[in-house]
């Protein structure tokens, strides 16, 4: 093992190089069994405890029809592959853990797992194999109603996001809990370790058996490499079955337009805005303020605190209206933090600044105020 270093967005990143020890060589399946459909429903229930999931999600998750088969690896590997229809779309860990596959985090509903957010050169480490450490750790976002010293809770499974992108990229284990975690979106930099065991990648061999499918235009496939990438449009298109190519990204986000997730992190603003947005500066001052309160709602106060480019790039753009094109710059604001700032104000909600150098943080909505309660959700 040695420490890689590497620089996104102002902060050092030490990674640790380890390479991913599940899924970087293909599986050595040893044996194979349609499970009961008592089995599936234990797994359910096991599947629903663990990853704090609903029953429903669970059932969604690992369905009973048309049919669920375990496969036993060896090889050295205590792992078990549950696989529907020839796809991989969950495994089980040696000491008896139930992991979704990246497709089945995909294709489940937005929010389900909780999430790590972290800068696009951080992916680029985890897809060659590297765990995930603390300074690495950007943002996190959890499931609606969840408790967050249970999601985040050391052993727990977590789910990994660029910024700007909604989709998962890797799916581990924590090493560390909710406190740990917190403390390092805080003041970046003031903890050091590594926060989350790699155990399946987009690009690995189980990506391969589960139909390697990409769910939007921010993950590329070349001949040289696999990459994850922030998008100007947060919405996630599902990929159509057994599709290689990258799907349509819905917002019509052109590929020469900034992405969302590459702004600087002292400026929130400067990026994660469409170009040419059409209207005056006043309606785009009111679609802002419209969409603002519309995540508010959608976001829960367990979610909180978040960076602004999060909020804005993950929550507010994919709650704008059908047809709409959300453009800060194009508002009398000019920019995110401008324009957070004046909500603040009028007491909608609370910002704080970690440190001179951190990117600002929405720190709670206040729910009690009148503009909050009036907004009618569409």
């Amino acid at each position: 093992r040695r420490p890689i270093v590497g620089r996104a967005q102002g902060t050092f990143l030490a990674l640790l190089f380890r390479p991913c020890p599940m899924f970087r060589k293909p599986p050595n399946i040893k044996s194979e069994q349609k499970l009961s459909d008592k089995d599936v429903k234990k797994l359910q229930v096991d599947a629903a405890h663990k990853l704090f999931m609903s029953a429903d999600q669970a059932a969604e998750l690992l369905p009973r029809k048309p049919g669920l088969i375990v496969r036993q690896c060896g090889g050295g590997m205590t792992a078990r592959i549950f696989t529907s229809e020839q796809r991989a779309i969950a495994f089980g860990t040696g000491d008896g853990g139930i992991v979704p596959s990246l497709p089945s985090v995909w294709r489940l509903p937005a929010g389900t797992f909780a999430t790590l957010h972290v800068p696009e050169p951080v992916a680029g480490f985890m897809l060659n194999g590297s765990d995930l450490m603390l300074p690495g750790v950007h943002g996190i976002s959890l499931p609606d109603g969840a408790d967050p010293d249970e999601c985040l809770a050391p052993g727990g499974i977590a789910c990994v996001a660029v910024f700007g992108n909604p989709c998962a990229f890797a799916v581990g284990k924590l090493l560390v809990g909710r406190s740990e975690i917190e403390a390092q979106i805080s003041g970046p930099g003031c903890v050091k370790g590594r926060c989350l065991t790699t155990l399946h990648v987009f690009g690995d061999h189980l990506w391969q058996s589960s139909g390697a499918l990409l769910p939007n235009a921010g993950f590329v496939v070349t001949e040289e490499a696999k990459g994850v990438h922030a998008l100007q449009s947060a919405a996630c298109t599902a990929c159509t079955a057994g599709s290689a190519e990258t799907c349509s990204v819905s917002g019509g986000a052109g590929a020469d337009e900034p992405r969302a997730g590459a702004a600087n992190a002292s400026d929130p603003g400067n990026g994660g805005a469409d170009d040419g947005a059409s209207g005056g500066r006043e309606a785009q001052d009111r679609l802002l303020e419209s969409c603002f309160l519309q995540a508010a709602h959608a976001v829960s106060d367990k979610a909180l605190p978040l960076p602004l480019n999060t909020f804005y790039a993950n929550h507010m753009r994919p709650n704008r209206p059908a047809g709409t094109s959300l453009d800060v710059k194009a508002s009398s604001h000019k920019k995110l933090l401008p324009f957070l700032r004046s909500l603040e104000a009028r007491g909608l909600c609370t910002l704080s600044q970690p440190g001179p150098a951190a990117e600002p943080l929405l720190r709670s909505i206040v729910r009690a105020a009148p503009e909050y309660l009036n907004h009618e959700i569409w």
